[in-house]
């Protein structure tokens, strides 16, 4: 109600940014209706990037939880068509549009798309998944050296990445996104040496804690590595940050001891 009051009373430019919010209310409320007015009222009053991007953005949402993927992916890309720069949107609209393309089946352009928003966004945790879901395609497809080539060019990315950037989220999220690709590629050995490399640098982080757990798994398994293991879970249960890490360190160091004792 005190948004549509100030939409009677405010600007055109401000009551478009509330027509947006609502419209962004209504999907979140699951409310595709009352998306569609909102959204398409917001557009109308102003087609910047910021106002008019984000209400076709919503309403590719909206017209995906309708089970219309024509229409979602025709708002998808109008946000990505429209400007040179569809600045926040870009990585959103582009992993959307990827995402739903891979669900409906249509895996050659959804590729494609993954691709692209690697090349164009590549230090948004957006790029990352995309190359997680490129990978994983082609291992659980069972083509191994497709999955190999692909993997191995992100990998590459992600370190040219790493050597380049040295902004603390994208350090993270690179590191993880490597480890994840290692370890997707049978590359065991080096999957659990990024994953304990990431904990190391990013010690109280919930990610990086869970990546060190993950790291003491894959160090079990290896000849003369259940020693390396058991100390790097004491670590974690004594000083991780994250309850659940506590817990599973403590689990995994002494499955039968009563929990209130681990």
């Amino acid at each position: 109600a005190v948004l549509r009051q100030a939409m009677r009373a405010d600007a055109p430019g401000r009551t478009a940014s509330y027509a947006r919010a609502m419209a962004a209310r209504a999907c979140d409320a699951g409310a595709p209706e009352s998306v569609f007015a909102y959204a398409r009222w917001a557009a109308s009053l102003d087609g910047s990037r910021d106002v008019a991007g984000s209400a076709w953005f919503v309403l590719g949402q909206a017209w995906e939880a309708l089970g219309r993927p024509d229409s979602a992916l025709a708002n998808y890309d109008a946000v990505l068509r429209t400007w040179k720069d569809p600045g926040s949107l870009g990585p959103l609209a582009s992993f959307r549009e990827a995402a739903l393309l891979e669900r409906i089946g249509q895996w050659e352009r959804a590729q494609a798309t993954y691709l692209t928003l690697q090349a164009r966004y590549p230090t948004d945790a957006l790029a990352f998944e995309s190359a997680r879901r490129v990978v994983q395609h082609y291992v659980a497809g069972g083509k191994p050296e497709l999955a190999r080539a692909l993997g191995g060019q992100a990998i590459q990315n992600l370190e040219r990445t790493l050597a380049t950037n040295l902004d603390p989220r994208v350090q993270r999220g690179a590191r993880a996104a490597r480890a994840d690709l290692l370890l997707a590629l049978g590359r065991t050995d080096e999957a659990e040496a990024a994953l304990l490399d990431l904990w190391r640098r990013f010690p109280e982080d919930s990610l990086a804690e869970e990546a060190g757990l993950r790291g003491a798994r894959l160090a079990e398994h290896r000849p003369g590595g259940a020693a390396r293991s058991d100390s790097i879970r004491a670590i974690l249960r004594r000083d991780a940050a994250s309850p659940s890490v506590r817990r599973a360190a403590a689990t995994a160091l002494d499955p039968t001891a009563p929990e209130g004792r681990r």
